[in-house]
């Protein structure tokens, strides 16, 4: 790479140097102030009127709006958008100092992360102003990320100067992190401890003081909250018959933290009548961030408190259920008996159940409090019943008292099986029948179960290879936890329909690692013959549901050696006439239920019937035999194996011909001969020309009498000689020894007469009649 010189590094240098130059500094206190000589800024109108604007911070570079003091008669909400890690402030006059005790806020939090902070000055400090940092502040709230909105009271009296009348305030936001931020902020300066509600017909936020609104707001003249104690600043909060806006007496409620509400008459204890069996509070509507509380007795003689929460599902928001003995339970760890396990106030319906024999069932007075989420307003029904079994079994059963003193529920039956739980209170869903099986899709809410009861297996499929799949499959949303949430589980149980499953009774679980994919129980049928089997999902999520799809099929199964499909060696086909049962198709060479043996061992033969007068044998090499020909035969007699082991053949003839025309006087042998090595064996149509002899030589060219021909000639020399003696002697001696005589004539020299060998046969013979030829 050619590398450029000194010269043009010079250059671009001077350029650039140039450019930055060109470049204009920015302005002195971002141009909305003035430089001053020890370099800090005075910036403009810092400290706006109302309706007025102006700049603040050490470089004059946040914005100030200028408001009205906000009172509880007369306060307007302030709305805005930030860029991240820029500040907007609102400054405003605080009322006489006679006039306030408190200043309260609240920040909603739109979008982003806002978060808010405060400083009061007086008319000493000149020189205090909002930094457009985080430093130096009066009071802060910077949870609103977490809890949607939030609320702060300021008390007078906690000023660091509270013997000075502050003359104003300063309210910042500020937005925190790389995202924009966009709130909504309310102020207002009360004399006793104020909060923001909802008006419960109009919808819209109000301040109120001590729990009541300004004049001219929506209350019932007949239940006030409590009112101001303008000479101490404090709220007198009222009891009634059935209900109280004032913290219970008594020094076990020494410790009711300020949030609760009391101090502003904002929180409400209604009184549950010890004789009612059932007590319910329909369409509550509690503020953001607000509680309300419940109170009732637990006596000896009780069996089963339940308490009861359900949320509204259009305007519900979000709420939490928390029970506590003897004084009133928040949210913190330690201050409530119950639950004992984190609830989320996203479920629709909580509940909790205290027991006779459980170690939270102690005799005294219960409190019940609802916390509304910090991002909106709840509205929910609160159910207080009292049982004489669990759950009354809900209706569905009978209750049975044990001579133990426990109370049981013996479970009605339902359109699917038994009810489930110890009162009753759950029962099967169903499966929908369908081509492959049964199906379900559905959604389970947090910390929830869904029952199902299988179908049953006859004795025929449990006597096949059917394979019983459970399957399901599930997906809910997880985008706003910050770890893990704990994972939905399938499991399996067997028995009787009373035998559910569950987290702590199952006998097959599976646990759904990963959303969107299916996760099964496989069982073979005869497993699942002679009991009943229940399925059951369960999502331990403790704050979002999630919705899923079960199914439960019956799979005909193929025999294997293997891990695949019949041995690897074949197709697994369902029956055509009952698809749950299923066969190997096994693939050429391959044989056996399951294909896993060779349709021909190495070295074996198969018999494959010939056309001729025998069976054909055809060698098996690599698992096949070959498609024709054979490799060995068997014949039938009297067929015989060809010469070239194709098959059997029938000959045709077993000897030579010795032919004699008697016409033309000549004489000659035809050959018994195959035509090729797989030919049967025929006489040949020609005679063999070695042998043809007429009656003056051969037929043919002259030529030399060979050894064959000489032979001939002796044999028919001799015939005549033989001829002739034998009727001398049969005229002359008599018949009996002229045969004598033809016979001693043959046996001439010793027995080495005339013998011929038949190279077909393999005999010999001495009779002139059974010769290797016939004649015609």
């Amino acid at each position: 790479m050619k590398r450029p010189g000194l010269l043009a590094i010079a250059l671009a240098l001077v350029v650039g140097v140039q450019s930055v130059r060109s470049e204009a500094p920015p302005p002195p206190c971002s141009g909305h102030g003035t430089l001053n000589p020890d370099s800090t800024c005075s910036c403009e109108n810092p400290r706006p009127a109302a309706g007025a604007t102006g700049w603040t911070g050490g470089l004059c570079q946040v914005p100030v709006v200028g408001l009205a003091t906000q009172t509880i008669g007369t306060n307007e909400a302030q709305s805005d958008s930030l860029e991240s890690a820029t500040w907007k402030c609102y400054h405003m006059a605080t009322p006489a100092a006679t006039d306030w005790n408190y200043l309260s806020l609240e920040l909603k939090q739109l979008d982003g992360d806002p978060d808010v902070y405060g400083m009061l000055y007086n008319a000493t400090d000149d020189g205090r102003y909002p930094t457009g940092n985080t430093q130096g502040w009066d009071f802060r709230e910077v949870s609103s990320s977490a809890r949607g909105s939030v609320r702060l009271t300021v008390g007078k009296r906690d000023w660091a100067h509270p013997n000075d009348a502050a003359e104003g305030v300063y309210i910042c936001v500020t937005a925190y992190g790389d995202r924009v931020a966009s709130y909504e902020l309310r102020s207002v300066f009360t004399r006793c401890p104020a909060a923001f509600a909802i008006d419960s017909e109009t919808g819209a936020t109000v301040a109120t003081q001590c729990s009541a609104p300004a004049t001219g707001g929506t209350t019932n003249p007949t239940d006030v909250p409590g009112a101001c104690d303008e000479a101490s600043g404090t709220c007198a909060c009222k009891a009634y018959a059935d209900h109280a806006y004032v913290a219970p007496e008594g020094s076990e409620h020494d410790d009711v933290p300020p949030e609760l509400g009391f101090d502003s008459c904002s929180a409400r204890i209604d009184f549950v009548p010890s004789a009612s069996k059932s007590e319910s509070w329909d369409d509550v509507t509690l503020a953001a961030d607000a509680w309300t509380f419940y109170r009732f007795e637990i006596t000896d003689d009780d069996y089963q408190i339940q308490v009861t929460m359900e949320r509204d599902e259009d305007e519900g928001g979000t709420a939490r259920l928390f029970l506590r003995h003897e004084t009133l339970p928040d949210s913190r760890w330690g201050h409530h008996d119950l639950p004992d396990d984190f609830v989320s106030g996203t479920r629709p319906t909580q509940e909790v159940l205290v027991t006779r024999g459980d170690v939270a069932f102690v005799a005294g007075t219960w409190y019940a409090g609802v916390h509304a989420g910090a991002d909106a307003s709840s509205k929910f029904t609160l159910t207080v019943q009292r049982f004489d079994c669990p759950r009354d079994c809900s209706g569905r059963g009978e209750c049975v008292h044990e001579q133990n003193g426990t109370r049981t529920c013996a479970c009605d039956t339902g359109p699917l099986g038994p009810y489930l739980g110890p009162g009753c209170e759950d029962e099967y869903s169903g499966l929908t029948p369908s081509a492959d099986g049964w199906h379900v899709n559905g959604t389970l809410g947090a910390s929830d179960y869904d029952f199902f009861a299988l179908p049953d297996i006859d004795i025929r499929e449990s006597k096949r290879q059917i394979e019983l799949v459970l399957s399901a499959r599930y997906d809910r949303d997880e985008t706003s936890y910050y770890w893990r949430p704990e994972r939905p589980v399938l499991l399996l149980n067997h028995g009787d329909r009373s035998a559910f499953p569950s987290a702590d009774n199952y006998t097959f679980k599976v646990t759904m690692e990963e959303r969107s994919k299916e996760y099964s129980i496989q069982l073979c049928a005869a497993q699942m013959r002679g009991s009943k089997w229940q399925a059951a999902l369960y999502n331990p999520a403790r704050t979002i549901p999630m919705v899923y799809s079960m199914s439960f099929r019956k799979k005909g199964v193929c025999p294997s050696a293997t891990d695949g499909e019949c041995s690897d060696n074949g197709d697994c086909v369902a029956d055509v006439t009952s698809p749950d049962f299923a066969t190997c198709r096994c693939k050429t060479g391959w044989a056996g239920a399951d294909c896993n043996f060779r349709a021909c061992p190495e070295g074996s033969f198969i018999a494959v019937p010939g056309e001729g007068h025998g069976t054909c044998y055809r060698e098996c090499v690599d698992g096949k035999h070959r498609p024709d020909g054979c490799d060995r035969v068997a014949c039938d007699p009297p067929a015989r194996s060809a010469a070239d082991g194709s098959g059997c053949v029938m000959d045709e003839c077993s000897n030579d011909l010795f032919f004699v025309d008697s016409g033309s006087d000549v004489s000659c042998v035809k050959r018994c001969v195959a035509s090729s090595a797989g030919s049967p064996k025929r006489l040949s149509e020609e005679c063999d020309p070695d042998t043809v002899r007429g009656a003056g030589g051969s037929s043919g060219s002259r030529r030399r009498l060979g050894f064959p021909g000489v032979m001939v000639l002796i044999v028919v020399a001799l015939s005549v000689i033989a001829g002739g003696v034998g009727y001398y002697a049969y005229s002359s001696c008599g018949g009996a020894e002229a045969l004598g005589t033809l016979r001693g004539a043959l046996a001439w020299g010793n027995g080495r007469g005339f013998r011929r060998y038949d190279r077909f046969e393999g005999e010999r013979f001495d009779d002139f009649a059974a010769a290797d030829f016939d004649t015609p």
